[in-house]
């Protein structure tokens, strides 16, 4: 005998079919045809990843003279690495936010610098990369300039820009002198744009 679904009542109630893959966040939307599909629909899918009060990790830059060269770049990955601090459906491994649907994404990232070894007057430029590529995705930033070893500036940015489905998104730098580094605090985050 069948039962309409108004009638039913406790113990009989049960989660929609399809909760057990749904992925946190995921809300489902029935598409009016006796189907539907589990997605982020007027939520929010964004991750946030730090380096947090890191005072040992240092990074070794090499001089470029070409801030548009992607490979003059490095990966900011100190030892300690990033940690996940929160978010949604963006998963975090190691030192990149994946990206699972091809989208227009906000990625943000602020960064306190300190010169540890090098002569002084050093530029750090930065830039957001997709799946490490050289040739990156937000346009290469000149940064603050180091201006004698101990000194510790803070830059940011921010770049909106169409991400590929099963990519990822990481952070590099580079330097116009030959220089050592240390990411003191760093956070970098990736949202989705609402549709």
């Amino acid at each position: 005998m069948s039962k309409e679904h108004n009638t039913i009542t406790d113990p009989e109630i049960h989660e929609p079919t399809g909760v057990s893959t749904a992925a946190t966040g995921e809300v489902y939307i029935a598409d009016g045809a006796a189907s539907g599909d589990w997605t982020v629909s007027g939520g929010y899918e964004y991750r946030i990843i730090e380096i947090d009060d890191n005072t040992t990790d240092d990074v070794v830059l090499l001089a470029t003279a070409d801030f548009s060269v992607g490979t003059n770049y490095m990966k900011v990955d100190t030892v300690a690495g990033w940690s996940d601090i929160e978010g949604s459906s963006l998963p975090f491994t190691s030192n990149r936010i994946n990206i699972a649907d091809a989208a227009l994404y906000q990625v943000e990232i602020i960064c306190s610098v300190e010169l540890i070894a090098g002569t002084g007057n050093v530029t750090v430029a930065a830039k957001i990369s997709e799946d490490d590529a050289t040739t990156g995705l937000a346009p290469n930033k000149t940064l603050h300039t180091l201006d004698f070893v101990g000194d510790v500036r803070t830059f940011s940015g921010a770049t909106l820009t169409r991400l590929n489905a099963a990519s990822s998104v990481t952070f590099f730098v580079a330097a116009d002198k030959n220089s050592t580094v240390r990411f003191r605090d760093c956070r970098m985050a990736v949202s989705r744009a609402r549709a």
